[in-house]
């Protein structure tokens, strides 16, 4: 990615949360290289699964990082070890409203 001026329109799509897909249904959807998805796996960005043929998938979860990490990229020309960081800062930042909406429950409960 790095060094194309190539513009990536990232799509939401509503799917089945147990759906998967191949490394090669996304780089085909996304108009990306499959070494893109290795560079991502690399950073740690999501962990792939086994489709059913055996070949490497992405599950519903990891695709949605996959799309903000494009967006990212693409909207903030954010490297993918600065999308690593951004999404676990995200991820973190979530996990601690979830903790403040249980402790607000717990003070309204007494």
């Amino acid at each position: 990615m790095a060094g194309t001026n190539k513009e990536i329109m990232v799509t939401t799509i509503l799917m089945d949360e147990e759906a998967i897909f191949t490394l090669s249904e996304v780089s085909d959807h996304y108009e990306i290289e499959r070494e893109v998805l290795f560079e991502m796996i690399e950073q740690g960005l999501f962990l792939p699964v086994k489709a059913p043929s055996g070949e490497e998938a992405i599950d519903t979860q990891s695709l949605k990082k996959i799309q903000m990490a494009l967006r990212l990229q693409n909207d903030l020309e954010i490297n993918l070890s600065g999308v690593a960081l951004v999404l676990e800062l995200l991820e973190e930042l979530k996990s601690m409203r979830n903790e403040v909406d249980l402790f607000h429950k717990h003070l309204s409960y007494k």
